[in-house]
């Protein structure tokens, strides 16, 4: 009986010994020697035992920058550098191999070998980019500026670029009730206020929604990252002489009604389209419009 008791108690105390360092209280977090000495970016490290230590790169992912930005305060986490891209840190790495869900109000609530056990140096220490807010606000003032019958010309406000981006894009997306949505990039500078763009190949006689966002690019990390469209505007093509293109349709293919000659019902009168310039875009809208 009592070597019973002293096998349970040996295997408990075992148990303890392998759980406690998973459980163990991870004290405070930071981000260190990230530029403009802004606190949302930087090398990622965490106090253990007293003592400020760095996080290992391996498995690091978004997840668990999801887990690290919430720790900070910051509600978006716009990308997790890897390969000591803000400086080696030095002391101890305390965590490696860490895998959340990004659901953990704590990075210690992940998965991780345990603190201090690693495979690295530092070398490997991760980094972080966070954010309070939506990186960029939606461009302002867009209105529709000319129109005929196959574009639509718009402009728009640039919002407050945040300090430190260097690119800049815009994208512009339209639809309507015979074309699904679609969008085209426009590269820009982030010193650039005020733009003028035009939609091209549109369809006579037809209302589009149309929507702009900026995208921008923050240091260090390599996705473009962007806030809300604007609010939608309507924007109509002219009807030219009044008229419109009735209907479209395809004939003389050869396996069925989903291939043939392209043929528009213009002024109750059915004709073809010319090749000439014939492209994928406009098979695009021709197949929608079927």
């Amino acid at each position: 009986m009592k070597r019973a008791v002293s096998s349970l108690l040996l295997a408990a105390t075992c148990i303890a010994m392998t759980l406690s360092p998973l459980h163990a209280q991870l004290e405070d977090i930071r981000l260190v020697d990230g530029p403009f000495n802004d606190s949302h970016i930087g090398r990622v490290e965490v106090m253990y035992n007293g003592t400020w230590g760095t996080i290992c790169d391996d498995s690091w992912s978004q997840d668990d920058a999801a887990v690290a930005c919430r720790m900070l305060g910051f509600r978006f986490h716009l990308c997790w550098p890897p390969g000591a891209t803000f400086g080696e840190g030095t002391g101890p790495i305390w965590m490696d191999n860490v895998v959340c869900t990004g659901s953990e109000e704590n990075l210690e609530q992940c998965r991780f070998n345990g603190w201090g056990v690693h495979s690295c140096d530092h070398s490997e220490d991760a980094g972080l980019v966070c954010a309070s807010a939506h990186v960029v606000d939606a461009p302002s003032q867009v209105r529709v500026t000319n129109s005929t019958n196959t574009t639509i010309t718009i402009e728009w406000m640039a919002p407050p670029i945040p300090r430190g981006i260097t690119k800049v894009q815009y994208r512009v997306r339209y639809e309507s009730d015979i074309l699904f949505p679609r969008s085209f990039v426009i590269r820009a500078s982030a010193n650039d206020s005020n733009f003028s763009r035009t939609i091209r190949r549109l369809v006579p006689g037809t209302e589009y929604d149309v929507q702009v966002r900026a995208e921008v690019q923050y240091p260090y990390c390599t996705r473009y990252l962007f806030g809300n469209y604007s609010e939608a505007i309507k924007a109509s093509t002219l009807n030219g002489t009044g008229l419109r293109l009735e209907d479209v349709r395809l004939v003389n293919g050869t396996f069925g009604p989903h291939m043939g000659r392209v043929e528009v019902l213009y002024d109750g009168q059915w004709g073809t389209i010319c090749d000439d310039f014939w492209s994928y875009a406009d098979a695009d809208i021709a197949c929608e419009m079927m």
